[in-house]
């Protein structure tokens, strides 16, 4: 579990870039500006940080990465994190804030997404990331 009191020093967020609602995502949540060391990374660039991620393992398949100075979160997870994370600036923010700041909500939902971001990569004709082989 994410624990609020400890600071954030690094922050890494791994998604699919070819998925467009992974995509969407990142571009439109708010993070509050007291996060200066935001990393955002598209998996399919790979590097050593996917390399880890898929030693773990986390499949980048399943969900969305976050990493928190030395911790991971994954799928759900993320999302509730980053719920918790995210300023309530604009409608959007007030929605996903709303939906994910409950793990149960986000525990429930997430899986929704997911099988979106299949449809869409499959109706795109793009391939899944595959990052654990």
């Amino acid at each position: 579990m994410f624990d609020t009191t400890n600071p954030v020093n690094e922050l890494w967020i791994v998604y699919d870039g070819d998925c467009p609602f992974c995509s969407a995502y990142i571009k439109l949540i708010k993070l509050q500006k007291s996060f200066s060391n935001i990393h955002l990374l598209n998996a399919r660039e790979g590097g050593a940080l996917i390399e880890e991620i898929s030693r773990i393992p986390l499949d980048l398949d399943s969900g969305i990465v976050l990493k928190i100075n030395h911790i991971y979160f994954h799928g759900d997870e993320s999302m509730h994190i980053l719920s918790l994370m995210s300023s309530q600036s604009d409608l959007f923010n007030k929605v996903n804030a709303w939906v994910f700041r409950s793990p149960t909500r986000a525990k429930w939902i997430y899986p929704i997404l997911r099988i979106g971001r299949n449809i869409a990569l499959l109706i795109l004709r793009r391939n899944k990331l595959n990052n654990l082989g």
